[in-house]
């Protein structure tokens, strides 16, 4: 087997394979998709705030207009700064923001003097509570995510006081809910401890509200540029396969070890040059010269049909002709006569060589 053809086969077949691997990602889906079955998908909290009776919109417009059963939940903060702007200006005119992204703006979460603390994974007891909504319930389980450090007026859920998974604080006449993580919100961890109760009784306390979730622009309907909309999953693939690429690239233009020694080429002069040249030489009146180019190479000739080194003696090349059935005589005649003094010898002696040829075949 070549290894060195191999190899780079090899290489772009695993290559291919990472990029498989990288672009098919968990089910195909996007985290915190509200469309999403797959596991961080949270197509389940929507369909249960539907069975709640509530009506939920997926929508990238900011709400302007107020609404008393209007509650706007941001799953992911991939709002621009003009709608982060126009969304709180929206909840001090009296509005409900849910905010399940830590690293948010809309919140003063991480931000509040004393920063947060990261929980571990597990259930988190209700502990100390001042959201009424929540006092009914017992653990939720976020599987980590943050605890909020309490400032001065906040109020407080799933924490020991000072600190908490979730907090609320007041902005105008409305009201910011910030929670810790959205693993709570995710299909996988929805049915788990009160994790769905906890989820109604923010988004939906009473039948008959509606939910905004805000997600992402359409494609066109943004600011962002072209790789800004491409998957980084997408471009991590291109660049496995370019490394790949460039990897076959070197390993084939690289040659390893010595160089190789190749046996060079007989010269042997073509049927054809040699002719022309004979009758070139003939029509200077060069017969002599011309018969010795024409027997050298019926001598060649001769010597590849009976099996006999090129350079044989012409004895040794008249046995072996002798042995197919030709004359001796008129081999060695033809192979070693007298040069020829006139254009007529000359044609004498081509055909000749012509018959022995025919007869060493």
């Amino acid at each position: 087997m070549n290894v060195r053809r191999v190899v780079p086969w090899l290489l772009v077949g695993l290559a291919v394979i990472v990029a498989a691997l990288v672009m098919g990602g968990s089910e195909g889906s996007t985290p915190l998709d509200p469309t999403s079955n797959g596991p961080t998908g949270t197509s389940g909290l929507v369909a249960l705030l539907r069975q709640r009776g509530a009506s939920v919109d997926l929508t990238s417009d900011v709400p302007t207009a107020r609404d008393g059963r209007l509650v706007t939940l941001v799953l992911r903060d991939d709002l621009t700064n003009p709608q982060r702007d126009q969304l709180l200006t929206w909840v001090e005119a009296g509005g409900l923001l849910v905010v399940a992204d830590p690293a948010s703006s809309l919140h003063g979460g991480p931000s509040t003097d004393g920063g947060s603390q990261t929980i571990a994974p597990g259930e988190v007891e209700r502990g100390t509570c001042s959201v009424t909504p929540l006092r009914p319930l017992r653990t939720i389980d976020p599987d980590g995510g943050l605890a909020y450090v309490l400032a001065p007026g906040t109020g407080s859920c799933f924490g020991d006081g000072r600190y908490a998974f979730v907090i609320t604080t007041r902005q105008g006449t409305g009201t910011v809910v910030a929670l810790g993580g959205s693993g709570p919100l995710q299909n996988s961890r929805l049915a788990l401890a009160d994790n769905a109760p906890m989820a109604t009784a923010i988004l939906a306390p009473v039948p008959g509200g509606r939910v905004v979730v805000l997600q992402r622009a359409r494609a066109g309907a943004g600011r962002e540029g072209l790789l800004g909309l491409i998957s980084p999953k997408v471009l991590q693939a291109f660049a496995a396969l370019a490394v790949a690429f460039v990897v076959v690239a070197l390993w084939r233009m690289r040659r390893l070890g010595a160089p190789v020694a190749e046996v060079p080429l007989v010269a042997v002069d073509g049927s054809e040059l040699v002719v022309a040249t004979a009758a070139l030489l003939q029509r200077s009146h060069r017969a002599d010269e011309a018969a010795r180019l024409l027997r050298a190479e019926a001598r060649r000739d001769l010597a590849a049909s009976v099996g006999v080194p090129a350079d044989a003696p012409t004895a040794e090349l008249v046995d072996a002709l002798a042995a197919r059935g030709v004359d001796p005589d008129r081999a060695r005649s033809a192979l070693d006569g007298p040069p020829p003094t006139s254009d007529r010898a000359l044609v004498a002696v081509a055909s000749a060589l012509d018959d022995l040829r025919r007869d060493a075949r």
